[in-house]
């Protein structure tokens, strides 16, 4: 999926209900408005590929943990740099941390996802060609 189709996309998905309430409370716990912005994104994000991907809306009463795995498999197929895939993961952890805490899942589904191991770069910083 392009970005052009899920910026179209996401301009057609509504915000479900359930996402103010999730950002209300992450306000709450005192988060940057940045953040608050990226995890918006990134749970449209999220929905702009549920929808290209299953043929029903997105409900998170029925959020399982294979939909986190196939959505990072996603991202990771599509490219995406470890550091974007895990900021998206970590939205997707908090959505279902705050789901499980409202009575909305039974089980947190993000709880054994891994996030993408991160490679450093591997040459001293003080090691330069002149």
């Amino acid at each position: 999926m392009t970005l052009r189709a899920i910026q179209t996309a996401e301009a057609i998905i509504a915000e479900p209900d359930w996402m103010a309430a999730f950002l209300a409370s992450l306000a709450r716990d005192d988060l940057a408005p940045a953040t608050l912005r990226g995890y918006r994104y990134d749970l449209r994000h999220f929905l702009a590929w549920h929808r290209s991907v299953q043929d029903s809306a997105f409900a998170i009463e029925g959020l399982a943990e294979y939909d986190l795995i196939a959505y990072r498999q996603h991202m990771v197929a599509a490219g995406r740099r470890p550091a974007t895939v895990n900021r998206r993961l970590e939205a997707l952890r908090r959505l279902c941390r705050w789901a499980r805490g409202t009575g909305v899942l039974a089980a947190d589904a993000a709880r054994d996802v891994q996030p993408m191991r991160m490679v450093r770069n591997q040459q001293p910083a003080g090691l330069t060609d002149i």
